[in-house]
């Protein structure tokens, strides 16, 4: 059975999800230089999934759940990275049923498949290769047609997931549910988890400027907007700080 890359992620995120609510972003050796030059960002339709866990274990993707979960992302995004700072941030969406759509959805794919490969290398302890913390440098390759519909200077992708337990599955005194996947298995608390993670892509190279992730165990709920805007203000902090001082402009508040 085929599985979705977004259970990879999921995965990797595991081996740092145990006690780490939070950890460092990541940058790349180009990033100050080229932020100096980045006035433009295109949030590209963010992957959001919500999904339900059942008492045995099993998840069932939740549309409607997701979608809302999707606006609420958008919504906290868009609010942090504009409110203060030089960045114009724009949601682009390609039509839908054109070949820049299909491009766009292989190059997500892409990103989250990247996505696993970051956390695996650069977070999780078990998997960590130095070399890829101390310099960190990670593509999507040349995006020559994503950039010029965007007509921006850089990409935000952004991919969410949540896990909420049913009343059946709260109701239970148990510490894990064992969900089999793709690489192996995803150990989901029993209070559920929620995960994001974020890149800021130059537009032409395809190049991962920046990056971060953050993983919560039941702490967050991505249907609900006060929550999502927590998770998304601890997630796009450090690069608020980041824009917010090409102007000497405090960052927004949280």
């Amino acid at each position: 059975m085929k599985r979705g890359l977004g259970t990879v992620i999921v995965i990797a995120a595991a081996a740092l999800a145990a006690g780490c609510a939070s950890v460092p972003h990541r940058v790349a050796p180009q990033f100050e230089s080229r932020l100096s030059t980045i006035k433009t960002v295109a949030l590209l339709p963010p992957s959001v999934k919500v999904y339900e866990l059942s008492a045995g274990g099993t998840r069932e993707q939740m549309d409607e759940w997701s979608e809302t979960a999707r606006h609420n992302v958008v919504a906290a995004i868009s609010k942090r990275l504009t409110a203060r700072g030089p960045l114009t941030l724009k949601a682009f969406e390609p039509e839908q049923g054109s070949a820049l759509e299909e491009e766009y959805r292989d190059v997500r794919a892409l990103y989250e498949a990247v996505s696993a490969s970051v956390i695996i290398h650069t977070y999780a302890p078990e998997t960590t290769f130095t070399t890829k913390q101390e310099r960190f440098e990670y593509s999507l390759g040349p995006l020559p047609e994503l950039a010029e519909a965007a007509k921006t200077d850089a990409l935000l992708f952004v991919y969410a997931e949540d896990h909420i337990s049913s009343a059946g599955r709260a109701a239970l005194n148990v510490f894990t549910v064992l969900i089999g996947a793709a690489a192996g298995l995803a150990i989901i608390p029993a209070g559920g988890a929620t995960m994001v993670t974020a890149a800021l892509v130059d537009a032409k190279t395809g190049d991962l400027l920046w990056f971060n992730a953050q993983v919560s165990h039941g702490g967050h709920d991505l249907r609900n907007p006060a929550s999502v805007d927590s998770l998304i203000a601890d997630t796009f902090a450090a690069l608020a700080k980041e824009t917010a001082s090409r102007t000497g402009e405090p960052p927004a508040p949280r």
